[in-house]
């Protein structure tokens, strides 16, 4: 049910083989089924901002704002799906303005993982997310950004990468084995490393 890059969305199936979806669109899927949502905010407008952006719009999500420093590339994720998605800059403003249509808000950038000097500015825009509103972000280390400590304060949902980093792995050891894996028997040993 989290998020994380998006490469084993990319994976093409052998022969005889059918590709189930990727795990970073599922886990799009199921965070918009779980939030019933009329507008979404992913910040980003990379490969796992596209994949996230994307299969929300394909599960009906009516309006779906895509934030970004720079906005020429919001503007040409929009294009895909121009009727649903809304390009924004990321300055405080647009995100205040945003947030109070946001029923959910999506972090696919690395602002706040370690090692990544780019922090937000400002948190303040949280405050203006509806009340049910659910903040998710695609990093796993540390488990628990400014971001989302600060939201989960507010008294909203939130939910990092941690799961995506580990379904994304066991998507890819089936599709390339055959062999069926239980990721929830792989999670402790995942959070022991990180």
């Amino acid at each position: 049910r989290t998020l994380h890059h998006p490469a084993a969305a990319a994976l093409k199936p052998g022969p005889g083989k059918v590709l189930r979806a990727g795990p970073l669109a599922n886990a799009a899927r199921t965070l918009y089924n779980g939030v019933q949502a009329d507008a979404l905010r992913p910040f980003g407008a990379g490969g796992a901002a596209r994949a996230v952006v994307l299969k929300l719009a394909q599960s009906g999500a009516r309006r779906i704002f895509v934030c970004n420093r720079t906005r020429s590339k919001a503007e040409a994720l929009a294009q895909e799906f121009p009727t649903q998605i809304t390009p924004c800059g990321l300055d405080e403003e647009t995100l205040q303005d945003c947030a109070l249509f946001s029923d959910l808000l999506v972090n696919t950038t690395p602002m706040g993982m370690h090692g990544v000097a780019a922090r937000f500015e400002q948190l303040d825009f949280l405050a203006a997310l509806p009340k049910g509103a659910a903040v998710c972000d695609i990093i796993y280390s540390p488990p628990e950004i400014m971001l989302l400590a600060r939201a989960k304060a507010l008294g909203l949902s939130t939910l990092n990468g941690l799961g995506m980093l580990i379904y994304q792995a066991v998507f890819a050891l089936e599709e390339f084995t055959d062999v069926k894996i239980d990721a929830q028997e792989v999670l402790p040993a995942v959070k022991a490393a990180l």
